[in-house]
């Protein structure tokens, strides 16, 4: 093995809560957020209210945090439709911390980075305009 393999940190439930709150926060706004009880059981669908292209969003916000937004919509893509209907907050939560804290799991998500870029994408310096 030519790099260190120091153990990499695993994430908690908790932190990718607080990490899908806040994605939450910016696709329905932080009024909308503030006034409801958000528990693992929320339904997505049902009880938040989401499209499913806020689903779509939310996973590309969270990508920035925990690169998976292509595992994520894969992964909700194999739900059938009544289970689409059943999809809670904690299921989101859960199937982030298993696929982030798994041992295969590539942070580039398969893609080689350049010198100075972050696994999310960003470069170390801003250089102006980026193409999104």
């Amino acid at each position: 093995m030519s790099q260190d393999s120091a153990p990499r940190k695993l994430v908690t439930s908790g932190e990718v809560e607080d990490a899908l709150r806040e994605c939450l926060v910016q696709v329905m706004g932080a009024d909308v957020v503030s006034l409801m009880d958000i528990t693992e059981d929320t339904l997505v669908f049902k009880d938040l209210g989401l499209s499913s292209l806020d689903l779509l969003k939310i996973a590309e916000t969270i990508n920035e945090r925990y690169p998976i937004a292509q595992q994520l919509t894969g992964w909700a893509m194999t739900k059938s439709l009544p289970e689409i209907g059943r999809l809670t907050v904690g299921d989101i939560v859960t199937f982030i911390v298993d696929t982030v804290n798994a041992d295969d799991f590539d942070p580039t998500g398969g893609q080689a980075l350049t010198d100075g870029e972050s696994p999310a994408g960003d470069t170390a310096s801003d250089s102006g305009d980026a193409n999104d």
